[in-house]
């Protein structure tokens, strides 16, 4: 109050005319910047759909393609029990790709006479689907863009927050046109130029889109 002591009510009225100019500036700016973080959002939450979808039809794929690992291999276990040495060789021409390097690294070890060998190929090391790889990289990207909309909201909010402060400037430097007491006007205009203080160190600590 000591540093507003000095002050006419002319050199209130234009003081506060310049509170109100910087507080409408500021507060169209955080209206701006809540509107490009609530479109990041809505952006954002898009790409987590999109990865989640994705995700779900890659583990869907990776059973379908599981699935017919362990029906052509049950196939060929049985050809290989009941001795048909053509039906067996058959089926391992049909195996995939993928399953290929397991089933070989399978036989290797000899499973038959070897206790310690897995009991099917499935258990091995080298056995992999690609799919699977596919679903848990589109769940990692899900979890990301999820985190980063959930940030792109916080902001949101905190520059709506910012915009409420500087609404509340507005309302108390207006506020001093209308007040006749000197040191009412004063006081007021005093709470304004608080507000606007907070509400600026706010905003600044803000990242901008």
């Amino acid at each position: 109050m000591r540093l507003l002591a000095g002050f006419t009510p002319h050199r209130v009225e234009v003081a506060a005319a310049v509170l109100m100019g910087a507080a409408a500036l500021a507060t169209s700016w955080s209206g701006y910047e809540s509107t490009l973080w609530n479109g990041e959002q809505a952006k954002l939450n898009g790409r987590t759909s999109a990865m989640r979808t994705c995700a779900t039809r890659a583990a869907m794929q990776a059973g379908q393609v599981k699935t017919v690992d362990v029906v052509l291999f049950l196939s060929w276990w049985r050809a290989a029990e009941e001795g048909h040495e053509a039906l067996r060789a058959a089926h391992e021409k049909r195996f995939r790709d993928e399953f290929k390097p397991a089933f070989e690294a399978w036989i290797a070890m000899h499973p038959q006479s070897n206790p310690s060998a897995p009991s099917t190929p499935f258990a091995m090391p080298q056995y992999r689907v690609a799919y699977d790889a596919e679903a848990d990289r589109c769940d990692r990207e899900s979890i990301v863009a999820s985190e980063a909309a959930q940030r792109a909201n916080d902001l949101g909010d905190r520059y709506i927050l910012t915009s409420v402060i500087f609404a509340v400037v507005l309302f108390f430097t207006g506020a001093t046109q209308s007040i006749e007491g000197r040191r009412a006007r004063l006081f007021v205009f005093a709470f304004g130029v608080a507000a606007f203080v907070v509400g600026l160190a706010s905003l600044v600590r803000l990242p901008v889109h």
